[in-house]
């Protein structure tokens, strides 16, 4: 079983991604941004890490890709998956100040039950896939 996810440090620290998974010798095997990063920090991203994912997201997403999509094509190690940011959307309606959510994962499908017990099935697009 991998080492878990972990959550970066924040915006604070540019340097880092929103999360990521280390192995036991503090190597970054896998680097996931959530947003819209320029090409040089994927590129960047890519010499840190053996994998790095790039989730997009909000409505304009994709003139993001558009800009990027020939830079990023060309990085193995990147891979690019969008969010159905609607079902997103509702899911983070009414959240309480502290809550937690069970999200499992098969066949590319994220089966998410959330706080009240109420399951939603998230179905995510490959953009751009691992290629390393």
């Amino acid at each position: 079983m991998p080492p878990p996810l972990t959550f970066g440090s924040g915006i604070s620290t540019p340097n880092e991604p929103d999360l990521w998974r280390r192995d036991l010798l503090d190597n970054v095997q896998h680097w996931i941004d959530v947003g819209e990063p320029d090409a040089d920090r994927v590129r960047k991203a890519c010499l840190r890490s053996k994998r790095v994912t790039v989730l997009p997201y909000g409505r304009a997403w994709a003139q993001w890709w558009k800009r990027h999509e020939k830079d990023i094509s060309r990085m193995e190690r990147a891979d690019v998956i969008a969010l159905p940011w609607q079902e997103v959307g509702t899911l983070a309606t009414a959240l309480p100040r502290t809550f937690t959510w069970q999200v499992n994962t098969s066949d590319g499908a994220l089966y998410i039950v959330d706080h009240r017990g109420e399951m939603t099935t998230l179905h995510p697009e490959v953009i751009k896939p691992f290629a390393g």
